[in-house]
């Protein structure tokens, strides 16, 4: 099973599942390079004024995507608390 994991295709189901660099297909990553630098031209041409053009993020590994949801979940919870007590006080 191992070996059959290990040669999986980048940007099949499982690791778009599991997130990162390897998520996304070599196309993907080829499609993302060519609209980034094509951004690069366009920036030089005008000018080179204002922000330089930043690349696509990459998606994030699922452990960072949890470990941010779990927070946001944390932050949601304590502002509830916080909201019912507020209403339970007036």
């Amino acid at each position: 099973m191992c070996d059959l994991v290990a040669h999986l295709p980048r940007g099949c189901a499982l690791w778009q599942e599991t997130g990162g660099a390897i998520a996304l297909t070599d196309e993907a990553l080829l499609l993302r390079e060519a609209v980034y630098r094509l951004e690069v031209i366009d920036w030089h041409n005008a000018g080179s004024k204002g922000n330089a053009p930043k690349r696509i993020d990459l998606p994030k590994a699922a452990h960072e995507v949890r470990a941010a949801e779990a927070k946001t979940s944390a932050k949601a919870r304590k502002h509830a608390a916080r909201a019912a007590k507020r209403a339970a006080e007036t």
